[in-house]
């Protein structure tokens, strides 16, 4: 199997400015060229940082989304300054055409990145 398409989502989510997730982006919704020779989309890993001068502490849930229905893999709670890191050898999920990786923020500022790839023959 070869790799292509590696992509890193950015957000800065802010609870109190009304946005509470971030998703990435799902191998159906890709454009048909992105999708060419692709056998499957695999979740590389998930960074979240909890801004410094925050004052507040944050808590980030990391989510596998199917269609709507969310399913729990993990929840933290960061401190301001704290970072969590969640990566492929713990957490490294296939994911299927309507599948996606959330990540739900409460508390204050959280930037947050989640990275994925498609592997092809």
């Amino acid at each position: 199997m070869k790799i292509k398409s590696r992509k890193t989502h950015f957000k800065q989510v802010d609870p109190s400015s009304g946005i509470t997730s971030t998703l990435s982006q799902t191998f159906g919704a890709a454009k048909s060229s992105e999708q060419r020779g692709v056998v499957n989309r695999h979740f590389a890993g998930a960074i979240a940082c909890a801004k410094s001068n925050n004052s507040n502490a944050a808590t980030v849930s990391l989510y596998h989304t199917i269609d709507s229905t969310s399913y729990l893999m993990d929840t933290v709670t960061l401190q301001p300054g704290e970072s969590a890191i969640w990566n492929e050898d713990d957490y490294g999920i296939v994911l299927q055409k309507t599948h996606s990786i959330t990540m739900g923020i409460g508390g204050d500022v959280v930037n947050c990145w989640i990275k994925t790839y498609d592997t092809y023959l």
